[in-house]
């Protein structure tokens, strides 16, 4: 077979010899020693063959490739309901927590979803419950985005991910886990980016190092989400870290007199 342009067969999965060479672990299949890849639609439980490129013939050997389609796995698998609900989740989470959460909850078998739909998905559900002041049902839920985007750099989403990676770590006492992931977040974000995200990753920092009586590392940090926060052009945001400046200053100021006089 010779194909000039990328038709696509569809059958049941159940049709392939059972010596497929395929990892059935993964949505996406890399055929060893070959460049190009199948896809395996889990729902619907089907292979999506292309045909372009096949030279051999039919009835001897299946071929099964998958060379360069524009289709992925989270274009294939997401319903577009869940792909707008998704989007609206996102739009109302600044101003309408709540909602946000009332939409990620009604989205059905969420557990079925992959790919950047699914790390989508975890992070915008945990993002909902920190700004509603509840924990996530599980550690494993922002786990995953932060297994997705991992691998990206100068990345929001990969700098939001282990953000929220942190303060959950830090609202189970772990602070050490909390600075690593919060450290972290800060090296994932775009340079001379400005943002509220950017903010809070500093408050966080200052919050535990004060907290485990690093107060100089935290005045560093508070005067850091200063600055950025000052930069935000949002004078109502400025409260916070002019509270936690003044409060650190004001410890320090007290360490320092009571060394003083035990010198004297």
């Amino acid at each position: 077979f010779k194909w000039n342009i990328p038709y696509f067969l569809i059958f049941p999965s159940t049709f392939l010899p059972a010596s497929t060479p395929f990892e059935h672990s993964t949505s996406i299949f890399q055929l060893p020693g070959d460049k190009y890849q199948c896809l395996k639609d889990r729902h619907i439980q089907q292979i999506i063959v292309a045909l372009p490129l096949i030279n051999t013939k039919w009835e001897k050997q299946y071929s099964y490739y998958y060379p360069y389609s524009p289709f992925t796995d989270a274009d294939i698998n997401v319903p577009p309901s869940v792909k707008e609900a998704l989007s609206t989740a996102e739009a109302y989470m600044e101003e309408n927590p709540d909602s946000a959460l009332h939409i990620l909850q009604n989205i059905s078998h969420p557990e079925n979803l992959r790919s950047q739909a699914r790390a989508d998905y975890a992070l915008l559900y945990t993002q909902a419950c920190d700004k509603t002041h509840l924990l996530p049902p599980t550690d494993s839920l922002v786990q995953t985005a932060v297994n997705y985007y991992k691998k990206e750099k100068n990345s929001i989403n990969a700098a939001k991910s282990y953000f929220y990676l942190g303060r959950l770590k830090r609202n189970l006492r772990q602070d050490t886990l909390a600075i690593k992931m919060l450290l972290t977040a800060l090296k994932k974000m775009p340079k001379n980016n400005k943002s509220k995200l950017l903010m809070q990753i500093y408050f966080d920092l200052g919050a535990i190092y004060k907290k485990q009586n690093l107060y100089n590392k935290a005045m560093d940090m508070y005067r850091e989400c200063y600055a950025v926060t000052k930069a935000l052009d949002d004078s109502s945001l400025l409260f916070f870290p002019c509270r936690e400046l003044a409060q650190t200053h004001l410890l320090l100021s007290l360490i320092h007199i009571w060394r003083c006089r035990r010198i004297r």
